[in-house]
């Protein structure tokens, strides 16, 4: 290899960033428990779904995108959890990044994490 050419930099794996990024809003939201955040994003799912809808996401399944287990199967099932840490997140008073508050940004995450599990899966 040339000298003069620049070292091939590692990039994580989308759904590695997908759960940093998580991590790290729970951090900016004051680690709220994960009982109290699937909790209150149950009630926010509550006041807005049509009768007979799914229900919202679990403990475990916010453990396991926190932890990068998984990601969500569906952006709406994120949704709820999402808005629930950005409205703890404004509550603090350290400062916050903007990207962890950007629904835009956290729908890229998601779908760079979705797809990139279905071209490793293939």
């Amino acid at each position: 290899m040339d000298s003069s050419e620049p070292e091939p930099r590692w990039r994580p794996a989308p759904r590695t960033v997908f759960s940093q990024q998580f991590a790290a809003l729970f951090d900016a939201a004051g680690n709220p428990t994960l009982r109290r955040v699937a909790a209150a994003a149950e009630a926010r799912m509550r006041a807005t779904r049509a009768a007979g809808q799914k229900g919202g996401a679990s403990i475990q399944r916010i453990s396991d995108w926190k932890a990068g287990r998984n990601v969500p199967a569906r952006f709406e099932s994120l949704l709820p959890v999402f808005l629930t840490l950005v409205d703890e997140a404004r509550k603090s008073s350290k400062p916050v990044p903007p990207a962890l508050l950007d629904l835009q940004e956290w729908r890229r995450l998601w779908t760079a994490s979705n797809e990139w599990d279905l071209t490793v899966g293939s």
